[in-house]
């Protein structure tokens, strides 16, 4: 598998300049981007995710617990969820879906927490003071909600 090194190496740059195009940085000429990118394509380079993961200290993936109550078949949650994930992608995450038990609804997002996984959840089927919304909070954890919790823990906190 070929790595930064021999991109820069094949396309005459030095492996700032790699790093760069790939990560869409620097004032870097037109013709050099369109270079490197070819050497790329033809080398059949792909990013370390592990070391991305590293530097960056983000997993760029997103936690979603799915309800034991939406096991079965529910149309509009399995859409939500599909385009949720095509978006994620498109920007170089993904979703990592959990069952959550029926039993301790909790657990998941122990779980979820301690793994260190996920950069932050999606918790769908807020409910009015959503146990899982104070414990999420309770945590520092990021997450986003998409249902009605109504829970004056309800803020807005920056993933």
């Amino acid at each position: 598998m070929p790595s930064i090194k021999d991109v820069a190496k094949t396309a005459g740059v030095s492996i700032t300049t790699v790093s760069f195009v790939l990560n869409n940085k620097g004032n870097i000429p037109q013709k050099t981007r369109d270079h490197v990118l070819d050497v790329v394509k033809n080398l059949g380079y792909t990013r370390n995710t592990s070391a991305r993961t590293l530097r960056d200290k983000l997993s760029r993936t997103i936690g979603y617990a799915k309800p034991a109550a939406q096991r079965a078949v529910h149309p509009i949650m399995d859409k939500f969820l599909s385009e949720v994930i095509v978006q994620a992608e498109q920007r170089g995450w993904h979703v990592l879906i959990y069952a959550s038990p029926a039993d301790d609804p909790l657990a998941v997002y122990q779980e979820i927490i301690s793994s260190q996984r996920v950069d932050g959840i999606l918790l769908a089927s807020a409910e009015q003071d959503d146990p899982r919304v104070a414990f999420l909070h309770e945590h520092n954890f990021p997450f986003v909600t998409l249902g009605r919790s109504l829970s004056s823990l309800d803020t807005c906190t920056s993933w």
